[in-house]
């Protein structure tokens, strides 16, 4: 929807230029929200990883479960939130390109082969612990 407005503006400003000012808003949105979207990522990524060492830390100091539990929490979200930064780094460097497509695609694959693995190993210690 945005990249539309922008082409719309763009043709608007060959018939009547002096449009400019109300315009460029349109021109100028289509290419923000990967800034916006990298900055965003960049901050949760930030935050995770200082939530993931710290209640990893308090899980070890405490042999409380649920810090533990916790910390694993903060461990995949600061591994999804590294892929998705990495992936919007490289759509903000190399707009529209086979190397921030497989950047994406890779990242995307990691994170569920991650999921997956983490999700089966918990059911496996959950299934030996009930034995």
């Amino acid at each position: 929807g945005v990249g539309f407005a922008g082409e719309a503006g763009a043709g608007l400003l060959s018939e009547k230029p002096e449009m400019f000012g109300k315009v460029l808003i349109l021109q100028i949105l289509p290419g923000t929200q990967g800034l916006y979207g990298f900055i965003i990522a960049l901050l949760g990524f930030i935050a995770n990883t200082i939530f993931f060492i710290r209640y990893t830390s308090l899980g070890k100091k405490t042999n409380n479960s649920i810090l533990s539990t916790q910390g694993k929490l903060y461990r995949a979200k600061t591994f999804v939130d590294l892929s998705v930064t990495i992936a919007l780094l490289t759509v903000l460097i190399w707009p529209n390109s086979k190397v921030s497509f497989y950047f994406d695609l890779i990242g995307t694959i990691l994170v569920s082969v991650y999921l997956i693995v983490t999700g089966i190993i918990s059911l496996i210690k959950i299934k030996n612990k009930a034995e």
